[in-house]
């Protein structure tokens, strides 16, 4: 490499530098901006939605939004916890049926071994899913 072309690569890294020193306070106010407009349209929705004064610090309008998150997250789990209760329920009443309406039909088979029958029974009785098994099918 020649010192002139040496000093020329010395110098676009100097300028390099120099900019990025230019551009970070512009870089970093244009961040703030942006922040700033999110909390801004943060407050006017908690001040709308909880009827409070507008004067509302930063921390404060951060806190109410955490809350209130939370506050849905949790009656959401709630609600499907009361949905899946209601599932289970209605799919082992619907299980239950058909067991009982195989029963009725091994009793009408005269041809049906009676010690096959029962054994049928028996697995189905076992088989009987549990409430973690009907979670599964029904939100996989």
């Amino acid at each position: 490499m020649t010192a002139a072309a040496s000093a020329s690569s010395t110098h676009k890294l100097a300028s390099t530098k120099e900019e990025r020193k230019l551009r970070k306070p512009l870089i970093e106010r244009k961040r703030r901006e942006r922040i700033n407009n999110c909390l801004d349209q943060l407050k006017e929705t908690v001040v709308g939605a909880f009827h409070l004064d507008s004067k509302l610090e930063k921390a404060d309008i951060l806190e109410m939004t955490v809350k209130h998150l939370q506050n849905i997250q949790s009656s959401k789990m709630m609600a499907d916890s009361k949905v899946g209760l209601e599932a289970q329920q209605r799919y082992s009443t619907g299980y239950i049926q058909c067991m009982h309406e195989v029963h009725n039909l091994l009793l009408t088979c005269e041809w049906m071994d009676k010690t096959l029958g029962a054994r049928l029974l028996n697995h189905l009785l076992k088989s009987l899913p549990s409430y973690l098994d009907i979670l599964t099918l029904l939100f996989d």
